[in-house]
């Protein structure tokens, strides 16, 4: 893969990044049922696609297995946190749900810095 097509795609994943946390914040945030409906289901899930295939594409560029830890950890947390959204829009206490989408958030912020391998747990 050229690596300006590695370089589009990091521009790609972070962009995604940013708006996914945007529609996240705005889900929690706002006061009405339908503007939080909107914010996970037009905003953060489609945004969530983009980051999830763009990280694929990456990940096949660097050569990076799929079965890394740190990638699975990244997947797992970020469909935690988006389930968690979905979720506070079906609770009257979303803040428990909002509580732990960003906990979610905080595993995959972690798990993509530090990059946990298997070998390292041995």
């Amino acid at each position: 893969m050229p690596l300006t097509l590695y370089r589009w795609l990091l521009v790609a994943k972070l962009a995604a990044v940013l708006v996914y946390a945007g529609g996240a914040l705005a889900s929690l945030l706002s006061s009405s049922r339908e503007e939080r409906r909107r914010a996970v289901h037009r905003v953060a899930s489609p945004a969530l696609l983009v980051v999830w295939l763009s990280g694929y594409g990456l990940a096949q560029a660097r050569g990076v297995s799929l079965g890394e830890l740190w990638l699975l950890a990244g997947l797992c947390g970020s469909f935690v946190s988006v389930a968690a959204l979905i979720v506070g829009l079906h609770v009257p206490r979303r803040a428990v749900a909002g509580a732990v989408a960003l906990a979610a958030l905080g595993l995959v912020l972690v798990s993509m810095v530090f990059r946990p391998t298997w070998q390292a747990l041995r």
